[in-house]
């Protein structure tokens, strides 16, 4: 065995994603020109847990160590370089868990197995205090995944009403509308 060859090749998750390349692949080309995830690769991911490979076992996560995880995402990649992008986004957005209440976890990860998470820079974005919260706006460059996400996050300062900065923050809508316009000029991830 070389330096470069994982081993844990063969254990449940990885046999797995290799068990769906053949599906990717089919809808590969819809992917693209669709420019998101097709519905039958979706539920092909959530049935086989995909999303939920970082996600701690407290949460209903498998909680796969770094060398599983990668390989997993390579064997998707083979079939599909946006089905593995998104899903590699999607599973770095769930380590999001590890940082809030165990409440608030349990509630944007745990009670639904087909819960994914999206995430994108919002330079411009600003959360002004009002009375009982804030009011967010700004515009969200690019959150891979976002077509299929049921959760959208954001990061914006947030800011007192007179603009002054108060501290950074970040915001998370459940089930929040998203568009994309066709901006995107590559030729082998437009199904991000």
């Amino acid at each position: 065995m070389d330096a470069w060859t994982p081993i844990f090749t063969d254990n449940e998750h990885v046999q797995r994603a290799r068990g769906l390349a053949s599906q990717i692949e089919t809808w590969a080309d819809h992917i693209e020109r669709e420019r998101r995830l097709a519905r039958p690769v979706l539920d092909a991911l959530f049935a086989q847990g995909m999303f939920r490979l970082l996600l701690p076992r407290s949460l209903e996560g498998a909680e796969v160590d770094p060398v599983t995880f990668v390989t997993v995402i390579e064997e998707i990649a083979k079939a599909d370089a946006s089905t593995a992008w998104c899903l590699c986004q999607a599973s770095g957005c769930s380590m999001a868990a590890a940082y809030l209440a165990p409440d608030v976890a349990w509630d944007v990860f745990g009670k639904d197995r087909r819960s994914v998470l999206a995430w994108g820079p919002g330079p411009d974005a600003r959360a002004v205090a009002v009375d009982g919260g804030y009011r967010l706006t700004g515009l969200w460059s690019f959150a891979s995944g976002c077509r299929h996400a049921s959760w959208l996050g954001g990061h914006a300062p947030i800011c007192e009403p007179d603009g002054s900065f108060r501290r950074n923050s970040v915001a998370r809508s459940s089930s929040a509308p998203c568009s994309s316009p066709p901006t995107r000029r590559r030729s082998w991830t437009c199904g991000t």
